[in-house]
């Protein structure tokens, strides 16, 4: 039997009656800044899941994270869909841990890589600093367990 960590249930606590709450066993298996950012990107992106790519079906692809790379059923409205919550988090937590553990990326600020890439001349200051504001409140929220 799996013993809930205080971290899972904060987290479940936080998402309560949002699809992405289904997906916090998988997330918690991340370390505390990676799961910190699969929780804020999430909530910044889809509202936990409640603004998703669906396929040809309307089917959810538990894409919660705006991730682009394709998942095991393509790519739907531009956006990776995946075949499960576990899969979506393999995959998107990987790259997350990658950009925090490899690229150390650890702050929202650092993490501005997740909507622009290696340079945001595309976007606005504006969307730019509300990206970082909006995910910085989750993290913190998360950071807080």
């Amino acid at each position: 039997m799996h013993t809930k960590t205080v971290l899972e249930k904060h987290m479940e606590s936080l998402v309560d009656g949002y699809p992405i709450k289904r997906m916090i066993p998988y997330i918690a298996t991340h370390n505390q800044t990676s799961v910190a950012f699969l929780v804020a990107i999430a909530k910044k992106e889809s509202n936990w899941g409640k603004r998703v790519p669906v396929d040809e079906e309307g089917k959810d692809c538990y894409n919660y994270w705006g991730y682009r790379g394709a998942g095991s059923r393509g790519i739907e409205m531009g956006h990776g869909c995946f075949g499960s919550p576990k899969e979506a988090i393999r995959v998107v937590g990987a790259r997350i841990d990658t950009l925090v553990n490899k690229y150390g990326l650890v702050t929202p600020e650092e993490f501005i890589v997740w909507k622009c890439g290696w340079n945001c001349d595309g976007h606005s200051n504006e969307s730019v600093s509300k990206w970082i504001s909006d995910v910085d409140i989750y993290f913190d929220k998360v950071n807080k367990s």
